[in-house]
C-alpha cells in the first residue's frame, strides 16, 4: 500500500497533519516511503488556505468526532511545519500531479465529471496525455493504466489479507497466553482496530446499564442501550468505539 491509498490520504481528512505535523509527516514515510501530495499543497499550509473541498471534508470529519465524544487530532507547537521548511513547489497543472503521471486517477479523472470539475476550479483545464475520451471504462483503457489498477488492486488485497491475519493471530493469542496478560493484547487490538473496541472490557465501565440518546449521520437522536462510564458519564457503545481513553481492566 502506499499512503495515496491510505484512507487519510485518500478520504482527504489527514490534510492538516501530513502539510503541518513534521512527526505525522516522518512517521508515514517510515510505513510507506515518500510521496507527493496528490491535491500539490505546500507543507505549512494551514486549513483556512487549503482548497474549498479539503477544508468541507475536514470540517465534516471533525464534527463527526466531536459527535462520537472522540479527540480532534492535534499538532504541537514543537511538531507545527512552518511554511519555511516547505520543499515542494505548488501544483498547477494537473497533468504534473503524481495521480496523473503515475495513471492513478485514470479512471476518476475519465468517468467521474464531479472529480474532473473539482480538479478545473483548483488548476483550470487540462488534456488527457493519454488521449483517452471521456466515459471510458477501465476495461477499454491503454494497458499501461490497467496494469496501475491491477496492481493497487492487488496491494489492497494483501494489506487486507495481512489485517485479516493479524486479526485472527490476536484472536489465537488471547486463547492460550495466561490471564495477567489479557490486557496488553486489549492494547494492542484496540491499537490495531478501532472498531473492535470493546467496552465491557474498558476499566471506566461501571457496568450499570443505560438507555442513552444516540445521534445519527443524518441527525436524527434514537435511543439505545448503553451503560455509565465513570468518565464521561452515560455513554452509548458507539461513542465507546470513538473514545482514546480507553483501558483495559483484565
Amino acid at each position: 500500500m502506499k499512503f495515496l491509498d491510505f484512507p487519510p490520504c485518500k478520504n482527504r481528512f489527514g490534510c492538516i497533519q501530513c502539510r503541518n505535523d513534521i512527526k505525522f509527516v516522518e512517521h508515514m514515510k517510515e510505513r510507506f516511503g515518500e510521496w507527493d501530495c496528490p491535491e500539490g499543497i505546500a507543507f505549512g499550509t494551514p486549513i483556512e488556505k487549503m482548497p474549498q473541498h479539503i477544508q468541507t471534508k475536514i470540517s465534516t470529519y471533525q464534527a463527526r468526532l466531536q459527535q462520537q465524544g472522540r479527540n480532534v487530532p492535534q499538532i504541537s507547537q514543537e511538531n507545527k511545519i512552518s511554511p519555511i521548511r516547505n520543499m515542494q513547489p505548488q501544483i498547477t497543472d494537473f497533468t504534473q500531479t503524481p495521480g496523473c503521471i503515475h495513471r492513478m486517477m485514470c479512471v476518476e479523472c475519465r468517468n467521474n465529471a464531479q472529480f474532473r470539475e473539482r480538479i478545473q476550479q483548483q488548476m483550470g483545464e487540462w488534456k488527457c496525455p493519454e488521449n483517452i475520451p471521456l466515459n471510458t471504462p477501465l476495461e477499454q483503457m491503454p494497458e499501461n493504466i490497467k496494469e496501475v489498477n491491477r496492481k493497487r488492486e492487488e496491494q489492497i488485497r494483501i494489506q487486507k489479507e495481512t489485517m485479516d491475519k493479524i486479526r485472527i493471530a490476536l484472536d489465537g493469542i488471547e486463547e492460550v497466553i495466561p490471564e495477567k496478560a489479557l490486557g496488553l493484547v486489549d492494547i494492542i487490538r484496540v491499537h490495531i482496530f478501532p472498531d473492535t473496541k470493546k467496552s465491557t472490557f474498558c476499566k471506566y465501565n461501571t457496568g450499570e446499564a443505560k438507555q442513552v440518546e444516540q445521534k445519527c449521520c443524518g441527525g436524527k437522536v434514537k435511543i439505545v442501550a448503553g451503560f455509565v462510564c465513570s468518565k464521561h458519564g452515560d455513554v452509548s457503545d458507539q461513542r465507546c468505539r470513538g473514545c482514546q481513553e480507553f483501558e483495559s481492566k483484565r
